[in-house]
């Protein structure tokens, strides 16, 4: 960070009585600057913390849980079969409950979770389908409903998504010794992205990226903020209670409700060793609802929770800095829309300073080899080197080509307009081309600025990204993700 600093602040401030209108300008530009040197320390520190998760031998433990554990399946108009029947077998091999808790909407899907929970409870009789006639809240109502009707000896639940995989056979083995120390209140798996045989190769590198966030929660478990990831984690209910449960309408509902637990003296664990699976969004759409609403939820938690964790007194500083850089992600990609509206929409309309463009090159330049700096990591220590480049090229143009969404849906909550709860994998009608109009109008005034104005920010790579992730927008759907949600594969079936 002080590096960075010291090169962006060496031309700024060194000429800062030269500015006339441009110092507001060049003020924003560095204190961009300044918030991205946070993140860029945070990810240097990310990447060399990295390493590839090993083989753990779950420790020897002569008490069993099943009795007092609930497996909650949640789905909404989503139920994914492969998914539920590995939560079944689950269930089976521990003599564990399944509750299903169903919110779809539509007549066909509750008949269709119906037929399915019927042929269950033919192979396994400890499965309970339940609904509610008041769909509030979204998943921390459904979650807080389901809750509610537990019998009271259930002291854990284990929360699992429509698309929740549970992969390991020693699950249990690994919470149990976990839960010896009173005070832990959830243990958290890892989750890895779930693949198809016929998924084709672009979609399995966005998977990939469910596998990478392990780099960023591994690290933070060490050092920082104890994750929960809202599914795929075990509860233990008396904490559950304790603090209220999850609250209704939050679209950041595992970050609230760590934050709850967190400031009431509770502790987070993370089983790293525990794999769980779970699909990456289906389509761009998809992707696009999944970002406004957690873009939206992470800023709820802000305003709600901002004051509580910087004046604790029980949270560490490593936790709370860690707490604002995870929390504050989307923030960050709001001001580095901002940031690239001064590189390439502002700053070419001044004649008199060409060396402030160099230094915005340089910073640019910066700061895209800084983000892509733990995924280079990530590649190299497990061997698959050779897949960054075009793994990373996906990313960018998928994850990149996002910020209006989030924009906007910032804005929103702000503004305390509401976001109704919808599915991320629900489906989907074909996007209108109106709905990726910023991003186009974006691309081609970034070009088109550069071509009359500073001609040689054509030749930037950092322009062909930017400029080309937003102009790509339209066709991701097409080029890189399932046009509509495929039939499970034959391979993959139970």
């Amino acid at each position: 960070m002080s590096l960075s600093s010291w090169c962006f602040c060496r031309v700024n401030l060194s000429t800062i009585q030269d500015l006339g209108p441009w110092l507001p300008v060049y003020l924003v530009k560095l204190g961009i600057e300044l918030i991205a040197s946070s993140f860029a320390t945070f990810y240097l520190l990310v990447a060399a913390c990295y390493r590839p998760p090993g083989n753990s031998q779950p420790p020897q433990v002569f008490k069993n849980i099943a009795d007092r554990l609930a497996v909650a399946y949640l789905c909404c108009d989503d139920l994914d079969e492969n998914a539920l029947h590995s939560l079944v077998d689950f269930c089976a091999r521990t003599g564990t409950r399944l509750v299903i808790h169903d919110d779809s909407k539509s007549e066909e899907n509750r008949s269709f979770v119906d037929q399915v929970g019927s042929e269950i409870n033919k192979r396994y009789p400890r499965v309970q389908i339940l609904r509610r006639p008041d769909r509030s809240g979204g998943k921390p109502g459904a979650v807080n409903n389901l809750v509610k009707h537990l019998a009271p000896e259930i002291r854990y639940l284990l929360l699992c998504d429509s698309d929740s995989l549970l992969l390991d056979q020693d699950l249990l083995e690994h919470t149990l010794a976990m839960f010896d120390d009173p005070q832990v209140a959830l243990v958290q798996f890892r989750n890895t992205g779930s693949r198809s045989l016929s998924d084709p190769p672009t979609y399995q590198r966005l998977t990939e990226s469910i596998d990478f966030y392990d780099a960023f929660v591994s690290f933070i478990d060490e050092f920082g903020w104890s994750p929960f990831l809202g599914h795929n984690a075990v509860i233990r209910l008396s904490a559950f209670h304790a603090v209220g449960g999850f609250t209704p309408g939050q679209l950041a509902d595992d970050i609230d409700f760590s934050a709850k637990l967190r400031l009431a003296g509770h502790k987070i664990l993370y089983a790293r060793p525990v794999r769980c699976g779970e699909r990456h969004p289906h389509t761009h759409e998809a992707l696009r609802r999944r970002t406004a609403k957690w873009a939206y939820g992470c800023t709820q938690v802000l305003l709600r929770w901002a004051k509580p964790i910087i004046t604790s007194p029980i949270l560490t500083v490593s936790e709370k800095v860690s707490f604002f850089l995870t929390v504050g992600y989307y923030h960050f990609q709001s001001l580095l829309l901002l940031y690239l509206t001064i590189f390439y929409l502002v700053l070419p309309f001044e004649h008199s300073r060409p060396i402030a463009m160099r230094s915005l090159l340089m910073s640019a330049s910066l700061i895209l080899l800084l983000t892509f700096f733990p995924s280079i990591t990530y590649f190299a220590r497990n061997g698959t080197i050779k897949d960054w480049p075009q793994t990373a090229a996906c990313w960018g143009l998928t994850y990149g080509s996002q910020d209006f969404i989030i924009v906007k849906a910032i804005i929103r909550c702000l503004l305390r307009k509401t976001m109704p709860w919808v599915p991320t994998n629900r489906q989907d009608n074909t996007p209108s081309a109106s709905s990726f109009a910023y991003e186009v109008c974006f691309g081609l005034l970034i070009l088109a600025v550069a071509l009359a104005r500073r001609p040689v920010l054509l030749i930037l790579p950092t322009t062909a990204l930017f400029a080309g992730k937003f102009l790509l927008t339209p066709w991701l759907d097409k080029w890189i993700f399932k046009e509509k949600t495929p039939a499970p594969s034959p391979l993959l079936r139970r």
